[in-house]
């Protein structure tokens, strides 16, 4: 089941949160088609902290496998509302 247009802006605000509190960027401005390597600051390191903040936030966990094949914020936001879907059923 895909996103609707509210759930989703709800995960990307969610997201967003999780990558300005990681960068301490309060004005971060993020997309769905926003690339990890625009993002300013960046590291993969920091990837992994906002990945933690998302599990810790949904109670949900990702592989490494999954966390390496994120390049897009778009990416994450539909692999945690994925993750977030199997969990309620």
């Amino acid at each position: 089941m895909p996103l609707d247009g509210n759930s989703t802006q709800r995960m990307l605000t969610d997201v967003t949160a999780a990558f300005r509190s990681v960068l301490e960027q309060p004005d971060l401005d993020l997309t769905l088609a926003s690339s990890l390597e625009d993002v300013p600051n960046w590291d993969s390191v920091d990837l992994i902290a906002v990945i933690v903040e998302l599990e810790c936030r949904y109670d949900i966990l990702f592989e490494l496998p999954q966390i390496d094949n994120f390049t897009l914020v778009g990416d994450i936001v539909r692999a945690v509302a994925a993750k977030c879907r199997l969990q309620a059923a």
